[in-house]
Protein backbone atom coordinates (compact mmCIF):
# COMPACT_ATOMS: atom_id res chain seq x y z
CA UNK A 1 0.00 0.00 0.00
CA UNK A 2 2.84 2.35 0.90
CA UNK A 3 4.53 1.58 -2.43
CA UNK A 4 1.40 2.56 -4.36
CA UNK A 5 0.94 5.75 -2.36
CA UNK A 6 4.54 6.89 -2.81
CA UNK A 7 4.89 5.95 -6.49
CA UNK A 8 1.52 7.41 -7.44
CA UNK A 9 2.35 10.60 -5.59
CA UNK A 10 5.64 11.04 -7.45
CA UNK A 11 4.52 9.83 -10.87
CA UNK A 12 1.03 11.40 -10.79
CA UNK A 13 -0.32 8.27 -12.49
CA UNK A 14 -3.41 7.63 -10.46
CA UNK A 15 -6.59 9.42 -11.46
CA UNK A 16 -7.80 9.65 -7.85
CA UNK A 17 -7.17 8.48 -4.28
CA UNK A 18 -9.52 5.51 -4.65
CA UNK A 19 -7.47 4.17 -7.55
CA UNK A 20 -4.30 4.52 -5.50
CA UNK A 21 -5.78 2.54 -2.61
CA UNK A 22 -7.12 -0.08 -5.04
CA UNK A 23 -3.67 -0.50 -6.59
CA UNK A 24 -2.18 -0.89 -3.12
CA UNK A 25 -4.69 -3.66 -2.36
CA UNK A 26 -3.91 -5.37 -5.67
CA UNK A 27 -0.20 -5.31 -4.83
CA UNK A 28 -0.98 -6.78 -1.39
CA UNK A 29 -2.96 -9.61 -2.99
CA UNK A 30 -0.10 -10.21 -5.42
CA UNK A 31 2.38 -10.44 -2.54
CA UNK A 32 0.09 -12.87 -0.72
CA UNK A 33 -0.13 -15.15 -3.75
CA UNK A 34 3.66 -15.22 -4.12
CA UNK A 35 4.14 -15.86 -0.41
CA UNK A 36 1.64 -18.74 -0.55
CA UNK A 37 3.45 -20.19 -3.57
CA UNK A 38 6.75 -20.04 -1.68
CA UNK A 39 5.25 -21.81 1.32
CA UNK A 40 3.83 -24.50 -0.93
CA UNK A 41 7.23 -25.13 -2.55
CA UNK A 42 8.90 -25.31 0.85
CA UNK A 43 6.31 -27.82 2.07
CA UNK A 44 6.91 -30.00 -0.98
CA UNK A 45 10.66 -29.98 -0.37
CA UNK A 46 10.49 -30.72 3.33
CA UNK A 47 12.97 -29.70 5.99
CA UNK A 48 15.83 -31.83 4.65
CA UNK A 49 15.84 -30.28 1.16
CA UNK A 50 15.05 -26.69 2.06
CA UNK A 51 18.13 -25.38 0.23
CA UNK A 52 16.95 -27.01 -3.00
CA UNK A 53 13.45 -25.60 -2.47
CA UNK A 54 14.76 -22.08 -1.89
CA UNK A 55 16.92 -22.30 -5.01
CA UNK A 56 14.08 -23.62 -7.16
CA UNK A 57 11.56 -21.13 -5.76
CA UNK A 58 13.95 -18.21 -6.31
CA UNK A 59 14.61 -19.17 -9.92
CA UNK A 60 10.94 -19.89 -10.64
CA UNK A 61 9.66 -16.69 -9.02
CA UNK A 62 12.23 -14.57 -10.83
CA UNK A 63 11.22 -16.15 -14.14
CA UNK A 64 7.61 -15.27 -13.34
CA UNK A 65 8.61 -11.70 -12.56
CA UNK A 66 10.78 -11.31 -15.66
CA UNK A 67 8.29 -12.84 -18.08
CA UNK A 68 5.27 -11.36 -16.33
CA UNK A 69 3.25 -14.47 -17.06
CA UNK A 70 2.55 -13.49 -20.64
CA UNK A 71 3.15 -16.94 -22.11
CA UNK A 72 0.15 -16.85 -24.45
CA UNK A 73 2.35 -16.30 -27.49
CA UNK A 74 4.82 -19.04 -26.60
CA UNK A 75 4.14 -22.08 -28.76
CA UNK A 76 5.93 -24.56 -26.51
CA UNK A 77 3.04 -26.28 -24.66
CA UNK A 78 5.02 -26.90 -21.47
CA UNK A 79 4.99 -23.17 -20.67
CA UNK A 80 1.30 -22.58 -21.41
CA UNK A 81 0.20 -23.46 -17.88
CA UNK A 82 2.58 -20.96 -16.29
CA UNK A 83 0.49 -18.03 -17.47
CA UNK A 84 -2.51 -19.34 -15.55
CA UNK A 85 -0.77 -19.71 -12.19
CA UNK A 86 1.19 -16.47 -12.31
CA UNK A 87 -0.08 -13.74 -10.06
CA UNK A 88 2.14 -11.17 -11.81
CA UNK A 89 -0.04 -11.34 -14.92
CA UNK A 90 -3.27 -10.86 -12.97
CA UNK A 91 -1.78 -8.14 -10.78
CA UNK A 92 -0.33 -6.24 -13.74
CA UNK A 93 -3.57 -6.56 -15.66
CA UNK A 94 -5.62 -5.20 -12.75
CA UNK A 95 -3.24 -2.28 -12.16
CA UNK A 96 -3.16 -1.38 -15.87
CA UNK A 97 -6.96 -1.56 -16.13
CA UNK A 98 -7.22 0.70 -13.08
CA UNK A 99 -4.93 3.36 -14.54
CA UNK A 100 -5.83 3.35 -18.25
CA UNK A 101 -9.22 3.81 -19.90
CA UNK A 102 -10.19 3.77 -23.56
CA UNK A 103 -11.18 7.44 -23.30
CA UNK A 104 -7.55 8.41 -22.61
CA UNK A 105 -5.65 9.89 -25.51
CA UNK A 106 -2.30 11.42 -26.32
CA UNK A 107 -0.82 13.94 -28.75
CA UNK A 108 0.45 12.57 -32.03
CA UNK A 109 2.88 14.61 -34.07
CA UNK A 110 3.26 13.32 -37.62
CA UNK A 111 6.81 13.00 -38.97
CA UNK A 112 8.19 16.24 -40.41
CA UNK A 113 5.29 18.21 -38.93
CA UNK A 114 5.71 21.81 -37.99
CA UNK A 115 3.64 23.39 -35.24
CA UNK A 116 1.64 25.52 -37.66
CA UNK A 117 0.03 22.37 -39.08
CA UNK A 118 -1.12 21.44 -35.61
CA UNK A 119 -1.35 18.21 -33.71
CA UNK A 120 -3.85 15.42 -33.64
CA UNK A 121 -5.19 13.22 -30.87
CA UNK A 122 -4.94 9.46 -30.86
CA UNK A 123 -6.79 7.08 -28.57
CA UNK A 124 -4.64 5.18 -26.11
CA UNK A 125 -6.40 2.03 -27.28
CA UNK A 126 -4.38 2.01 -30.52
CA UNK A 127 -0.94 2.25 -28.90
CA UNK A 128 1.43 -0.55 -29.84
CA UNK A 129 1.98 -1.61 -26.23
CA UNK A 130 -1.73 -2.21 -25.65
CA UNK A 131 -2.06 -4.11 -28.93
CA UNK A 132 0.88 -6.32 -27.95
CA UNK A 133 -0.71 -7.00 -24.56
CA UNK A 134 -3.96 -7.91 -26.29
CA UNK A 135 -2.17 -10.56 -28.40
CA UNK A 136 -0.68 -11.94 -25.17
CA UNK A 137 -4.07 -12.37 -23.56
CA UNK A 138 -4.40 -9.14 -21.55
CA UNK A 139 -6.93 -6.59 -22.77
CA UNK A 140 -6.24 -3.38 -20.88
CA UNK A 141 -8.41 -0.97 -22.87
CA UNK A 142 -11.31 -1.70 -25.18
CA UNK A 143 -13.82 0.97 -26.14
CA UNK A 144 -16.46 -1.53 -27.24
CA UNK A 145 -16.29 -3.75 -24.17
CA UNK A 146 -14.44 -2.08 -21.28
CA UNK A 147 -12.60 -4.73 -19.27
CA UNK A 148 -13.10 -4.99 -15.54
CA UNK A 149 -10.69 -5.98 -12.78
CA UNK A 150 -13.03 -8.41 -11.01
CA UNK A 151 -11.63 -11.52 -12.69
CA UNK A 152 -8.03 -10.47 -12.01
CA UNK A 153 -8.69 -9.84 -8.33
CA UNK A 154 -10.64 -13.09 -8.04
CA UNK A 155 -7.73 -15.00 -9.61
CA UNK A 156 -5.27 -13.42 -7.16
CA UNK A 157 -7.46 -14.58 -4.28
CA UNK A 158 -7.96 -18.04 -5.82
CA UNK A 159 -4.21 -18.50 -6.38
CA UNK A 160 -3.40 -17.44 -2.84
CA UNK A 161 -6.04 -19.74 -1.35
CA UNK A 162 -5.17 -22.66 -3.64
CA UNK A 163 -1.47 -22.51 -2.80
CA UNK A 164 -2.30 -22.31 0.91
CA UNK A 165 -4.73 -25.23 0.74
CA UNK A 166 -2.16 -27.35 -1.13
CA UNK A 167 0.39 -26.37 1.51
CA UNK A 168 -2.00 -27.38 4.31
CA UNK A 169 -2.87 -30.71 2.68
Amino acid sequence: MLYALVIDCFACMSPNLGSTILVGLILLLNAQAFEAMGRMVSEFAGASDIAVAVTFASIFSQLLVIAGGFYKTVTFPLFAWVGHVNSIMYGFSAVAKTYFKSTDSFWVTPPDAIPIHGYTWSSIEFMGAFNTLRTRGVTVVDSLSPPGIGFDIAMLIVLSLAFRVICFV
